[in-house]
């Protein structure tokens, strides 16, 4: 999977812009609910400093406008503390629910990303299994001779469709993990086009894979499935068919990536191998990495 971008900040305009509207609503509401109580305690104390110097029998102008101006004073910082911490709320308070709708923006975003697909974009179908095409300039055999009436392919893989609008380019299938040490060589095809069946080789890692058989086939998948569900049911109670993953990845005209991935079943009354519904995901500009796949 790409590395998920980090959410950019939210841009310097947009946030001044709802700073201010907000802010100015902020100190308005807080200014007229505190206006009559700063004018009453404006006029209160003077008023109850004349009151008590007028029944002392003199009244000291002096004092009671020094009082005003002191309180003022007081006023005007407490009003400029108030419009800093107001400021400095309302920024925390904002900011905080600005950038989460950004975050909620952008996980939307990529919600719609990936819900979204190109019209033409390649769709890679895992079709069924058999005998590489006589005309696949990959095709290896063994000439004609005096044993031999015409040519013999041994080579075997995966017909994979493709039913989409464009072509598929760099089409890679992840190695198939057939039981645990038991796997596939991973298989390579430069494109596949659109309406146009490709081929994808598919044979045991034996290189990398424990030895399970006596018989050391490489080709023939379905006989490899078959004897791996043999020795796996012998251990069980109740038998099960071998059910294993294959995925792909390959990308379009456009450079993106996208992946395929189904499930395939050995079905023992047939001798044949069964594909199941194919998954598709899509990975935008970076290269995904394979996956391990698991029985």
């Amino acid at each position: 999977m790409p590395d998920e971008a980090k959410p950019e900040m939210p841009p310097p305009g947009d946030y001044r812009n709802r700073f201010w509207k907000r802010y100015r609503k902020a100190v308005f509401d807080w200014t007229l609910k505190t206006f009559w109580l700063r004018v009453f305690i404006l006029f209160a104390v003077p008023a109850v400093l004349a009151v008590q110097q007028y029944r002392q029998g003199h009244t000291d102008w002096h004092t009671i406008w020094v009082t005003m101006a002191i309180y003022a004073v007081i006023v005007v910082i407490y009003m400029a503390t108030q419009v800093y911490f107001t400021a400095k709320k309302l920024d925390a308070g904002l900011y905080s629910q600005l950038f989460s709708a950004y975050l909620k923006e952008n996980e939307l975003t990529e919600e719609i990303e990936r819900l979204t697909w190109p019209e033409n974009r390649p769709v890679l179908i895992f079709d069924s299994w058999g005998e590489v095409p006589h005309e696949d300039p990959r095709a290896q055999f063994h000439e004609v001779s005096q044993y031999r009436k015409e040519r013999e392919y041994w080579q075997r893989g995966i017909f994979v469709l493709n039913h989409g609008g464009g072509d598929a380019h760099e089409v890679e299938v992840f190695p198939i993990e057939l039981t645990e040490g038991v796997k596939t060589r991973q298989s390579y095809t430069a494109r596949i086009d659109k309406d146009s069946t490709g081929f994808a080789f598919i044979s045991i890692d034996h290189q990398n894979s424990v030895r399970f058989s006596d018989d050391m086939e490489t080709w023939e998948l379905p006989k490899i499935m078959r004897q791996i569900e043999e020795k796996l049911n012998a251990a069980r109670v109740e038998q099960r068919p071998l059910v294993v993953e294959v995925g792909a990845r390959y990308r379009d005209a456009n450079g993106a990536w996208y992946m395929a991935w189904c499930l395939i079943e050995y079905n023992r009354y047939q001798d044949k191998i069964l594909f199941h519904h194919t998954n598709h995901a899509k990975f935008g500009s970076k290269k995904p990495d394979l996956p391990q796949a698991s029985a």
